[in-house]
């Protein structure tokens, strides 16, 4: 993860036996998908279209490379400026995303934010599974309690 004042960038490498795209605009969470989550209000990740709780994703894209990203809950659309690059690797594929802090309203340096960042794995055979950072997801029903990152400017010796 890093940031500037006007970007929120997540970059990592994912592994997959079998990449399955399938979908394509609101439905890419049912495949191969890298999920970002804030929860912005920290009172917990709610899917009820609240805005201060903001999830995108990025589908890796199929043969053809045609990567996708789509915002659900409040957006629920693919999300403006938002700009994205992956480079497939035999097994896996190297992402880099970057979020307009426009996206994320409240996010500031110093300022603690929840937030996760899951992979959720389909396979051909339909079996599927997800990979989720989260802390607790049962001390208030129908919320999900994330960790905490901080945006910090970087020290300097």
């Amino acid at each position: 993860l890093g940031w500037t004042s006007d970007t929120w960038y997540a970059a990592g490498i994912v592994t997959d036996d079998a990449l399955v795209t399938r979908h394509s605009g609101q439905p890419i969470y049912q495949d191969d998908c890298v999920e970002l989550y804030w929860d912005l209000d920290g009172d917990g990740f709610r899917f009820d279209g609240n805005p201060r709780d903001v999830q995108i994703g990025l589908a890796p894209g199929g043969s053809s490379g045609s990567e996708q990203v789509w915002a659900w809950g409040a957006l629920n659309r693919v999300p403006e400026g938002v700009r994205v690059a992956v480079k497939r690797e035999g097994g896996r594929f190297l992402f880099e995303l970057a979020v307009p802090i426009g996206l994320l309203p409240g996010v500031a340096p110093e300022v603690p934010v929840r937030f996760s960042i899951a992979y959720h794995d389909r396979d051909p055979d339909g079996k599927d599974g997800k990979l989720h950072w989260s802390v607790d997801t049962a001390s208030v029903p129908g919320s999900i309690l994330f960790g905490h990152v901080t945006l910090q400017e970087p020290a300097i010796p």
